[in-house]
This record gives structure tokens, C-alpha cells and sequence, in this order.
């Protein structure tokens, strides 16, 4: 460097010309330097302290636990209407006279009179009631003897109970196959209004109104096979003879499901109901036939 040189310096250092010359070597790098893009406004914009992150990113894992909790905790109800093609097997007794009932799935078509029935249950996590109802209209000729007897029964089947689930397990995670089990136990009231009218003239009709309830304990199973399929089984026995109830009386479910959304499910399947009863309606039946329905819960 020359004289002259240094001695410029020197002025420009004194007259504070060096910041000056500083700012526009930045204003000059500034211009070739590429454009700054969106994400690097972002990471601009952040604070330099990235612990805040750092600790949302442990907290993430432990949501979905907790939502799972919350919902197991949310009421749920469950309503289900359906039909079921009822067939009625067995015999009746009605002051001392005694007609024999088959009235096969073919025969429904023609006897049927009117029905109607329908399932509700509401449920927080693993505990829940029930209420289950079927009234039914049936008429069939029968004979005694050779007696022809004209034979009208409407029957009416009412339940309520509570279930707990007591079994729960994940079977293949792969594959969805799920199993779980619940514990019911309730009371089935049952109210029969039977009419017995002769073929021949002159003879009275005999009709009786009988009801009892019958307690029962049962269980319920539930096999997810594979996503949105499940197989359904249920079974109780109760009456027991106590009081005026059944000597006893059981009942058999089994049902295909298909689920087609979260909320909403369709069934196919079969459910039978047998009653033994030895008092002032002495009956012996069997009602039974395939059932259809769908399920909705919310």
C-alpha cells in the first residue's frame, strides 16, 4: 500500500466512511444472493429454541391413548330393528284341553297376522343394559281328536337385563380377528292370550290370558373373523319353577354380521326360543326362525 493510499485510509476510518463501506458490501452480496423462499421465512420466523418441539413430539404418542380412553368412557346406544320369521312348534292346554301347534316358516306367510319387534342397548365401556321385545299374532287350525279347532294366540315377549364383559382379546392384529365375551343376566316377561274355537256348532270357545316372568342368566360372543365381519352367538336358560314362571325355558341366537359403516351393521341368522311351563297355561312350545335386522348405534 502507498502513501497516498494509507493516508485515505486513514481519513475514511476517521470520518466513519468504514461502516459505510461495510453496508454496501452487504447490499452488493445481498444482490447476487438467491431469493429467499417460503420455508425459509418460516424458519426464519421461528425462534432459535426448538425445545418447545421437541417436547410436543413426546407428547404425540400418548394422544391416541388418551382418546381411546375417553371414548371407552362416552355412552353408546345401540338400536336394532328386525324380523324375525317366526315358526311355532309344540302343544297348548287351555282348561283342560290340549291342541297341538306346528306352524312351520311356510305356514308364517299365511298365519302371520301381525309382529313386531326391536332391540335397544346402552353402554359405557364395558357395562350396559338391554331391552329386548317381540309381540306376534299367530293363527293355526289344529285338531283334537277329530275334533277340528280353530287355534289364535298372540304372544307378546319382553326382556330386560344387563351384560358385562368379562373377556377381551385382540386374536391376530393382521388380520383383525378380534373375540370378546359379556355375562347377562335379566327377566323375560311373557304375556299369551290363547282362543280355542270348535268346528262344531254349539260347543263354547275357551280363551285364557296367562303372563309370568321368568329370570334367566345367559352369555354373549362375539368373533370379528375378519374386517367388517363378525360372527354373534347367544344363549340363557332360566324359570326355574319359581313361582308361576317356566320350569324352564331357554333361548338360542347365532348371527352372521356384516359392519357397512362405523355406526351402522346388517345381521343374518337364526334364533330359537323354548318354553316348558306346567301351570294354569300348560304349554310346551318351541318358537323358532331365521332372523334379519340391522343394527345402529350412535
Amino acid at each position: 500500500m502507498s502513501a497516498h493510499s494509507f493516508h485515505f485510509a486513514s481519513i475514511c476510518v476517521r470520518l466513519g466512511v468504514a461502516p459505510l463501506l461495510t453496508a454496501a458490501v452487504a447490499v452488493a452480496q445481498e444482490q447476487v444472493a438467491p431469493a429467499p423462499s417460503v420455508h425459509d421465512d418460516a424458519q426464519a420466523s421461528k425462534p432459535a429454541d426448538t425445545q418447545p418441539a421437541a417436547t410436543a413430539e413426546v407428547k404425540l404418542p400418548e394422544q391416541p391413548m388418551q382418546t381411546a380412553e375417553a371414548a371407552a368412557q362416552q355412552p353408546k346406544w345401540l338400536v336394532a330393528p328386525y324380523l324375525w320369521m317366526i315358526g311355532v312348534n309344540g302343544n297348548v292346554t287351555v282348561r283342560n284341553t290340549k291342541a297341538d301347534v306346528d306352524v312351520s316358516f311356510g305356514d308364517l306367510l299365511e298365519n302371520l297376522d301381525f309382529a313386531l319387534m326391536g332391540r335397544v342397548e346402552y353402554g359405557i365401556d364395558k357395562w350396559g343394559l338391554f331391552f329386548d321385545g317381540v309381540y306376534g299374532s299367530l293363527s293355526d287350525d289344529a285338531k283334537v281328536g277329530q275334533q277340528g279347532i280353530e287355534l289364535s294366540s298372540d304372544l307378546t315377549v319382553l326382556e330386560l337385563g344387563a351384560f358385562g364383559q368379562f373377556f377381551d382379546r385382540t386374536l391376530d392384529a393382521s388380520t383383525n380377528q378380534h373375540f370378546k365375551a359379556d355375562a347377562l343376566v335379566g327377566a323375560r316377561y311373557y304375556d299369551v292370550d290363547t282362543e280355542l274355537d270348535f268346528d262344531t256348532a254349539g260347543l263354547p270357545t275357551l280363551d285364557d290370558n296367562e303372563w309370568w316372568v321368568d329370570s334367566f342368566v345367559g352369555a354373549r360372543l362375539q368373533w370379528d373373523f375378519a374386517r367388517n365381519f363378525s360372527l354373534t352367538a347367544r344363549g340363557d336358560v332360566g324359570g326355574f319353577g319359581f313361582g308361576t314362571a317356566s320350569d324352564l325355558a331357554w333361548q338360542a341366537q347365532s348371527y352372521l354380521c356384516w359392519r357397512m359403516s362405523k355406526s351402522a351393521t346388517l345381521c343374518a341368522g337364526y334364533r330359537a326360543l323354548d318354553i316348558n311351563r306346567d301351570q294354569n297355561l300348560d304349554c310346551d312350545l318351541r318358537i323358532s326362525g331365521p332372523v334379519l335386522g340391522a343394527a345402529f348405534q350412535f
